[in-house]
């Protein structure tokens, strides 16, 4: 039988998978599994660096419905834990625990080629640790983007049609050593629903590829609205040391196209990080009940679960 854990930590990938949904436990599974610690961490250059640490438990602890959110926030997050952080050998800094977000949080401002260490404790639980380097900055161009109308689709379940759909020629320029991990975030908003300023209320991240470096036959359905055999995430083992040219294509996620904003975002990832996203994606279309193999979520987490990984990111913007 497959033992369940919640990990209440890991990234937002696992938390679209769960969150605002309830279900009904009905199993049972060995309670003398262990608690433990997970962490997610993303060292990235264009923020402070923060960790997130939990407590793992069982499912079976739980009993009937349950919010994930919730459980999280009330339960599993390492208030009373201790994390610390060093950076390329030197000396151990606490990081200050927030209570807005559950988050451990520092001033300090990851740059490229740092090696981060991470530790953490709490009573009655092992410690946990972790490390990561800072990859190189990417880069990206865009070369061509063409927009064509779309009709409205008066059986939209969504607040806003899908006004426009882009085709995105982009070139990737592909560092000579081998091993680079990628991830290509792709996303559209309507700039006047911003309900903060910063973060609009509706958008989209999905696109699509015909080209060879998003073919992943792992991924044999599809997730959500994303294609089968598709992955955003993937390696330079087909164009290493070279400029790779390639198309995407994807809905604007706005009434009009003039108050629509396009962001291509290419991340330069960890292997850690591609191996953990990766094996989300798995996780994702695979069928969780008793008759269906377990899937192993990638963890580089010592005595622990989760993730300790680091992205540096190109970002461009498109207003149309």
């Amino acid at each position: 039988m497959k033992l369940h854990r919640i990990y209440a930590i890991v990234l937002a990938a696992v938390a679209a998978i769960t969150t605002g949904c309830e279900r009904d436990l009905e199993f049972k599974s060995d309670e003398n599994v262990p608690e433990n610690i997970a962490l997610s961490v993303v060292a990235d250059p264009d923020t402070t660096f923060e960790v997130m640490a939990a407590r793992t438990y069982l499912f079976s602890r739980l009993n009937g419905n349950y919010n994930p959110n919730e459980v999280f926030e009330k339960a599993s997050s390492l208030r009373f834990g201790h994390v610390y952080f060093s950076v390329n050998g030197g000396s151990q800094t606490e990081m200050v625990y927030d209570e807005t977000t559950h988050r451990f949080r520092s001033d300090y401002h990851p740059k490229t080629g740092d090696r981060i260490d991470v530790t953490a404790s709490a009573p009655d639980l092992p410690t946990v640790s972790g490390s990561t380097t800072v990859p190189s900055k990417p880069k990206i161009e865009i070369l061509e983007v063409k927009t064509t109308k779309l009709p409205n689709d008066p059986f939209s379940s969504y607040f806003y049609q899908y006004s426009n759909k882009a085709e995105i020629r982009l070139r990737i320029t592909d560092p000579a050593e081998s091993g680079n991990y990628y991830r290509l975030i792709v996303q559209s908003y309507d700039k006047t629903t911003l309900f903060d300023g910063k973060n609009p209320s509706f958008y989209n991240n999905v696109y699509y590829s015909t080209d060879e470096i998003f073919k992943d036959t792992d991924i044999y359905a599809e997730r959500g609205e994303w294609a089968q055999y598709f992955s955003d995430v993937f390696s330079d083992h087909k164009f290493n040391g070279k400029t790779h040219e390639f198309t995407v294509i994807t809905k604007i996620a706005a009434n009009k196209l003039e108050d629509a904003r396009l962001t291509i975002d290419l991340q330069s990832i960890t292997r850690e990080m591609y191996f953990y996203l990766k094996s989300l994606m798995v996780y994702a279309v695979t069928p969780q009940d008793e008759y269906t193999e377990a899937i192993q979520i990638y963890s580089n987490v010592n005595e622990g679960w989760g993730i300790v990984g680091a992205a540096n990111t190109d970002h461009h913007i498109i207003d149309f």
